[in-house]
């Protein structure tokens, strides 16, 4: 286990974790084993969804700073969406769910994991060719049987360690990934004629603390802090929508 690894299963205060962070972030390095789940990584989780709040405080402050200025801000989709449960449901826990193992289920570099996502995006691929090249219960079979396999991959190879051209690759593949899960969310605007970039700035930021948490301490560290994370601003929503009826 390298330092970074063990560094976060300690107990000391919420600023030197918050710096192994700043350290990961500058160079990215993968770790040759996780902290696993214990009460030790969840505290660990908890300080990194402290200072994921702390972050995207920051950057509302800077974007309501621009808005105060003058400048007009291209409108979030996101904001004419009706937040029934079912909608509620899916933003808290369906999407961290399936955000975090297209973005960052891979992102370890085991045997397992790399044969799971792959397994798992040839199920996707069969099911968009519903309809067009396979009937409806060849389709739920194949389907069903890549999904099986990925599980099973992940189990059987859960203690193989990463490859070594993974981890040598790693700083490539975490910032494509970290590009990319801010990428998808330049699609929850609709004026894409104006530079959309920094408006996703917060997602950026975000991406780089799940991965952090994804190869510290496992994949189920990433899904609950990204489901801390959209839960929090759902909230935020409801409630500022809750005063304004008031």
């Amino acid at each position: 286990m390298t330092d970074q690894s063990s560094s976060l299963v300690d107990t000391r205060g919420i600023v030197p974790a918050w710096g192994d962070v700043a350290r990961f972030a500058i160079r990215p390095r993968l770790p040759q084993s996780m902290s696993g789940i214990s009460p030790a990584s969840l505290l660990a989780t908890i300080k990194l969804y402290a200072l994921d709040m702390v972050l995207m405080g920051i950057a509302l402050l800077v974007f309501v700073a621009i808005e105060g200025a003058g400048f007009d801000l291209p409108s979030n989709e996101l904001e004419s969406i009706d937040l029934g449960p079912g909608m509620i449901a899916f933003i808290v826990l369906f999407a961290p769910i399936g955000e975090e193992i297209a973005f960052r289920g891979w992102l370890s570099g085991r045997p397992g994991a790399l044969a799971a996502i792959a397994l798992l995006a040839l199920a996707l691929a069969i099911g968009n060719l519903f309809d067009q090249s396979f009937g409806a219960a060849t389709t739920v079979f194949l389907v069903t049987g890549c999904i099986v396999l990925a599980l099973g991959s992940a189990y059987v190879l859960r203690d193989r360690p990463a490859f070594g051209w993974f981890a040598r690759l790693f700083p490539l593949f975490f910032w494509l990934s970290t590009l990319g899960f801010a990428a998808i969310h330049l699609g929850n605007y609709a004026d894409t004629e104006q530079m959309l970039w920094p408006l996703v700035i917060p997602q950026f930021i975000a991406g780089i603390l799940f991965a952090y948490a994804r190869v510290m301490h496992g994949l189920w560290s990433s899904i609950l802090l990204h489901m801390l994370h959209n839960a929090t601003f759902i909230a935020l929503v409801l409630g500022g929508e809750a005063l304004a009826v008031a």
